[in-house]
């Protein structure tokens, strides 16, 4: 509806209403018409260990992107055009009593190097207790894309753009970790896509 006050100042008139009922008639169709149609799916990802080695010290980087999601392209590919990841969510458990100490977890959408030990103490991250006894002992972490970039639509086929990296860090000079005379699991993290597709392909 147009205000009133609009009319009434002469912005807009008898004319400008003319043109704007004609191009309400010609652009939409009605509720049936949607252009290009988007679907929203939320798309876990295979789960992760988390291993530190016998020195202490774990740098692990994830790549949140479509290879993320076991047989993204061939379940995927056949119904639609793009996709853009618009989130993920990460959720992450400690799984043994024998280890203490610190893990550090945050995103960086800027690069994919291993975290460093600087990198831990600088970053807002959440901190999690390695130790699986402990309350504290797990994280639930969420991101969501913000960037233009970020948001563009991707072929299906193109499932290596990267918006995103998950890390975590410990070690046993800044974050207490007790190392281990073998290779220790530590956790085990659930990431989950918010995914959006565009476009249905045709038979």
């Amino acid at each position: 509806m147009i205000p009133p006050q609009l009319v009434s100042a002469g912005v807009i008139g008898p004319k400008h209403l003319a043109s704007l009922s004609h191009m309400s008639s010609t652009l939409n169709d009605g509720f049936s018409y949607r252009g290009q149609q988007v679907w929203t799916a939320q798309l876990p990802c295979e789960p992760l260990l988390i291993l530190a080695p016998v020195g202490g010290t774990t740098q692990f980087v994830y790549n949140i992107d479509g290879n993320a999601v076991l047989g993204f392209t061939a379940r995927f590919g056949a119904t639609f055009d793009e996709f853009r990841i618009l989130g993920c969510h990460v959720e992450v458990h400690a799984v043994s009593t024998l280890v203490f100490g610190l893990l550090k977890l945050w995103f960086d959408e800027k690069t994919s190097a291993n975290p460093t030990s600087n990198e831990s103490q600088e970053r807002i991250a959440d901190t999690m207790c390695l130790n699986a006894s402990s309350p504290s002992s797990g994280r639930h972490m969420t991101w969501y894309a913000k960037d233009l970039l970020d948001l563009q639509y991707t072929p299906i086929g193109t499932i290596t753009t990267t918006p995103v990296y998950w890390k975590c860090y410990t070690d046993t000079a800044n974050w207490a970790y007790t190392p281990n005379t073998v290779i220790t699991a530590v956790a085990i993290a659930q990431p989950t896509l918010i995914v959006e597709f565009r476009g249905l392909r045709s038979t």
